[in-house]
């Protein structure tokens, strides 16, 4: 619905009232993680979720500040509902998130992906997806998760990422230094000199 008819439906009627999320009655750990074995709904309900999140970033979304932050809550439930329904569901719609326009919904895949870092067969696309990215949050997730699973192949694009000349941007060097030092499982970050350091190791490595 455009914005103006929008507002005036609001005018007049008042605004609607938010519905109800059943996810968000799900029992949650100590960590705020919910219990993943509630989220039992076909993929497509929580694919639909992140997919009108983003669409309620464009011009067209909400201006309320209530609704924008419910698009953004039904978002994260839906994260939590493909990373339920696992890979061999969900793999294709998260990389095709991967390539979305988008920041917040190749945010979204990256963090999917990190909850799966488990797989180790997930390694060929995760290292494709970080050569072809830029958004500094979503590379840093990617780098996360292959240093999680120790991934060699990806260290010629974190050593690229690492020496590039904006990788103090958004501390990406930082995030670059935690994946070398997990690969490599010795711990820069506690040298002097931290990007020296995994340069130096990346060097020795032949990249």
């Amino acid at each position: 619905m455009h914005r103006i008819l929008r507002m005036l439906r609001d005018f007049l009627f008042g605004r609607p009232k938010l519905p109800a999320l059943e996810e968000e009655t799900y029992p949650r750990d100590a960590a705020g993680r919910p219990d993943l074995k509630r989220f039992t709904r076909p993929l497509a309900h929580y694919t639909g979720y992140i997919d009108e999140y983003l669409v309620s970033l464009g011009t067209s979304g909400p201006t309320d500040p209530a609704w924008q932050s419910f698009a953004y809550r039904k978002s994260v439930l839906g994260q939590w509902g493909i990373i339920a329904r696992g890979p061999s569901q969900a793999l294709p719609y998260v990389l095709r998130l991967l390539t979305n326009p988008i920041p917040e919904g190749r945010s979204a895949a990256a963090g999917i992906l990190d909850a799966w870092a488990a797989d180790i067969t997930l390694v060929p696309r995760l290292i494709g997806a970080l050569e072809n990215e830029d958004d500094i949050e979503t590379l840093s997730i990617l780098a996360g998760t292959l240093g999680r699973l120790g991934a060699r192949a990806a260290l010629p694009r974190l050593a690229e990422l690492l020496r590039s000349p904006n990788s103090d941007h958004g501390d990406l060097s930082g995030s670059m230094i935690e994946a070398v030092s997990a690969i490599a499982r010795e711990d820069f970050t506690a040298d002097a000199d931290p990007k020296r350091a995994a340069d130096q190791w990346l060097r020795e490595q032949g990249y």
